[in-house]
């Protein structure tokens, strides 16, 4: 009998389908669901080696159909064939058939023993069905055409000049990936674009010249400034400046994971050595390290001449270009193959590589050394460390990380010029990559199949080779120093805790079983979390907890629908109001605000009024500079002080409220005046709607942030004032330790695992439910494994944490109790400090099988 198998770019697609093949015959035929990614952070893809291993798990004589979906999962399809030992692979057919449709003609046949060309034949004409039923007869089919009110369409520029200064939010500012992104925009224009660095003074720099780009060393908060000139001039500016302005997240790229501290280790983790470094992919692992050379060598020192041949200019000029020729034609292939197994984010990182390849300024100054004297290498080896160097001295963390880049696409110039082969290595299964750092192509070209872990003395979190590991869901630990490539040789086992930054030496037997047994539960409860994660959250126990999504602009809501959001706990509306010359007026921000409603429909939807000043400035408000902005005027202190401005965010939301159902949160309250204040504002705006005609509901939920201590002490009378609370842990943590969270100086001090924070956090808990107000988490400390029993156990109502959270959240309280929960809970209220919370935590949760 002809088996199946169903690739599709959702895990919980494929086995959807399955389920509804498998429906239709019984178990009369065998059908094999792969699809996704085991990455939380990164669950839509498809994986070849994982759909490799779902043909040969089905494998008869018969033969196997494999159908996919879409993009990808074709390509994944077509090289996991190419993986399959050759006498299989010719009873395997690849089906161009309609994924559902597909799979249910295909699961008949083979239920009744069709052969593989038969089963394949009704696959590829399961639509056939459907578009007899849908189109009985000839239609002509309509042609588009754009309705003639459409705005923007025939209008012509009236301005060949333009400029808008923008502040980067985005964590990595623009470097290599964000900055690859800007070139390739600004070249779609009719228009000459400069970029200036207003914040330290660099530039201006042509847009289309990526590293005069990246030489303005242009980072997160930076104020930059965009003009151009030309016929798109306008169209420019504000596509770009609004690129630069929202797309926050759009790379992919996480803040950098903190240094943590070594903690105290478990009895169990026992080796001949314990190494310490920095946590920069999560993940468990067990295996054998393999140490890698360094990866360019060869830019470190001088080169020696080749030939004693005499010195031909335009034979070395030549030989370059064929060179830059070579290796970009090898970019092209990595970046085809990256967006094909990681995603378009990922494969922008060689993009950036391919414009540098392209950057006049980069082939001026090699053409200038060749010109010198030097040969095609030597200016190479010359360009490219002078390059390195220049980023290496940027203040920047992120852009002297880019340094390796720049040392990546120099080795592959090198190696096109003959002067090197890369050397083979040979990975054992389970293998652990150590090196002094990995550059960005060796990380892409890893064979996950049997690369466990990765560990580096140098390097951080943000390097881009880090980042693919991330992507991959490979375990890394980076910066462990010197000692690590001392203490490690090839051969030498080792266990590794990406998530804490631990590397155990020769770890003993039980060491070993446990980081195993780990390891394989990990990515099985990851799988099954994504799967489950549209199901409501529900305890062990039947009770019912709700996980929402944190999302800093309109734009993510879908990502958090798929993660299995059941609300919006918090949406951010700073995006709106940051970075533009002028404030969004109030049917702009309806518009977006309804837009949001009408997708979550009757799911709640929590908007938090703009919360600028601080670490988030607008320019056009001309905030003063203040010596403690955290402090100072900020959040809902600038909103009370602009009752108009603000008036006109209030009436956008209650415009909006009709769609949907839209809640109001306050940031930064620290006395009821405030609430007082906002409530006769409602009341204003409220009327100057009615007064306009508008259609609004005035009664709309209004809650506040807990995020001081003044908020936590008079939490029984902010309750009598609104309708729900949002605990906003990452400010009432600071402020409860008198500790910036931004300063590594005083990071130590930064625990909202204290129970001097769970011990406010039950405070607002009990003055909230006496009173019949719900109460939510918005912080990050909702989505922290350790502290998500404490909350739950406290009586948190409300989860709300980033998208990629949220079905590890969802699958940690659904293997809760509330029992458990309670006395945990109540246990760690009477701790000293947070290492025994964690303590107590990790020992309660040791019979409960959670990821």
């Amino acid at each position: 009998m002809v088996s199946i198998v169903l690739v599709s770019h959702s895990l919980e697609l494929s086995m959807a389908v399955k389920a509804l093949a498998e429906q239709q015959v019984q178990g009369r035929a065998v059908i094999a669901a792969v699809g996704g990614s085991e990455n939380p952070y990164q669950p839509f893809g498809t994986d070849p080696v994982a759909i490799a291993e779902a043909i040969e798990a089905v494998y008869n004589d018969d033969g196997v159909l494999v159908l996919m979906d879409l993009g990808s999962a074709v390509i994944g399809g077509q090289v996991a064939l190419e993986l399959l030992p050759p006498e299989l692979r010719a009873r395997v057919r690849i089906c161009s058939g309609p994924f559902v449709e597909g799979a249910m003609a295909a699961a008949v046949q083979a239920s009744i023993g069709m052969d593989l060309e038969a089963v394949a034949r009704e696959a590829e004409e399961a639509m056939q069905a459907k578009i007899a039923v849908l189109r009985p007869a000839e239609e002509p089919t309509p042609s588009p055409s754009l309705p003639p009110d459409v705005a923007g369409v025939g209008e012509v520029a009236t301005t060949d000049r333009a400029s808008a200064d923008v502040l980067v939010v985005n964590p990595a500012g623009l470097h290599f990936g964000p900055a690859a992104r800007f070139v390739q925009l600004a070249a779609q224009f009719q228009a000459e674009i400069c970029v200036t660095n207003l914040s330290t003074g660099a530039g201006p720099a042509l847009a289309s010249r990526l590293n005069r780009l990246l030489a303005l060393g242009i980072e997160k908060g930076h104020l930059i400034r965009i003009e151009a000139t030309g016929q798109d001039a306008e169209a420019a500016v504000d596509l770009l400046a609004r690129q630069v302005a929202h797309d926050v997240a759009r790379y992919g790229y996480a803040e950098t994971p903190a240094l943590t501290s070594p903690a105290a280790v478990d009895a169990e983790e026992n080796g001949v050595a314990l190494l310490w470094g920095q946590p920069a992919s999560p993940g468990m692992a067990v295996g054998d390290a393999v140490v890698l050379a360094d990866p360019h060598p060869l830019l470190a020192a001088p080169l020696e001449r080749r030939s004693a041949a005499p010195f031909d200019l335009q034979r070395e000029w030549e030989r370059l270009e064929a060179a830059v020729h070579s290796a970009r034609s090898q970019l092209e292939t990595l970046i085809a193959k990256v967006r094909t197994t990681l995603g378009e984010e990922q494969a922008l990182i060689f993009h950036a590589h391919l414009l540098l390849l392209e950057d006049p300024d980069f082939l001026d100054e090699m053409r200038t050394a060749i010109r010198g004297g030097a040969s095609a290498e030597e200016a190479t080896r010359l360009v490219v460390s002078q390059w390195a160097q220049r980023f290496r001295q940027m203040s920047g963390a992120i852009f002297q990380q880019r340094s390796v880049d720049i040392e990546d696409v120099g080795s592959r110039l090198l190696q096109a010029l003959g002067v090197y082969e890369p050397q083979a290595v040979e990975l054992p299964e389970r293998a652990i990559v150590v090196a002094e750092t990995l550059l960005p192509s060796q990380a892409a070209m890893l064979d996950q199949r049997r690369v466990s872990g990765i560990c580096t003395a140098g390097g951080g979190a943000m390097a881009h080779a880090i980042i693919l590991a991330r992507s991959m869901g490979i375990p890394a630990i980076v910066n462990v120093g010197p000692l690590l490539l001392e203490s490690v040789k090839s051969g030498v086992r080792l266990a590794i805790d990406g998530a804490r930054g631990l590397i155990v030496v020769e770890p003993d037997e039980p060491t070993q079983a446990m980081y195993a047994a780990a390891q394989l539960e990990a990515n099985a409860a990851r799988a099954v979390a994504w799967a489950q994660a549209q199901r409501f959250t529900r305890t062990a126990d039947g009770i019912h907890v709700e996980v929402a999504a944190n999302l800093g602009t309109v734009d993510d809501v879908e990502r958090a629908l798929e993660a299995g959001a059941e609300a919006v706990g918090l949406l951010r509306t700073e995006f709106l109001f940051q970075d533009r010359r002028t404030p969004p007026d109030e049917m702009e921000q309806a518009e977006i605000y309804a837009r949001l409603a009408r997708t979550m429909g009757e799911r709640r939807t929590v908007v938090r009024t703009f919360d600028i000043g601080g670490d988030k400035p607008a320019p056009y408000l001309s905030l003063p500079a203040e010596a403690n902005p955290f402090l100072g005027w900020r959040a809902i202190r600038i909103s009370l002080t602009m009752p108009e401005f603000f008036k006109a965010q209030l009436r956008a939301l209650m415009r909006a409220a009709v769609e949907g159902n839209i809640h109001i949160l306050l940031p930064m309250v620290s006395t009821m005046n405030e609430v007082l204040h906002v409530q006769a504002l409602l009341a204003a705006a409220a009327n100057e709607l009615q007064a306009a005609g508008a259609s609004f509901r005035a009664d709309v939920p209004v809650g506040v942030m807990i995020e001081t201590p003044a908020a936590v002490e008079m939490a029984d009378r902010l309750a009598a004032l609104v309708d729900f609370f949002s605990i906003g842990t990452n400010d009432l943590v600071q402020y409860t330790f008198a500790a910036d969270r931004t300063n590594e100086r005083v990071a130590n001090l930064y625990d909202p695992l204290h129970p001097a924070v769970l011990r406010q956090i039950d405070r607002v808990l009990r003055a909230a439910h006496l009173q019949k107000r719900w109460v939510g988490l918005c912080g990050e400390m909702a989505a922290d494994p350790l502290a998500i029993p404490l909350l739950l156990g406290l009586g948190l109502d409300e989860f709300s944490m980033a998208p990629a959270s949220i079905p590890v959240a969802k699958q940690i309280i659904g293997r809760l109790t509330m029992p458990t929960a309670r006395r945990l809970a109540q246990k760690a209220l009477q701790m000293n400090d947070g290492d025994s919370v964690r303590n107590l935590v990790r020992k309660t949760m040791e019979g409960i099988d959670v990821v």
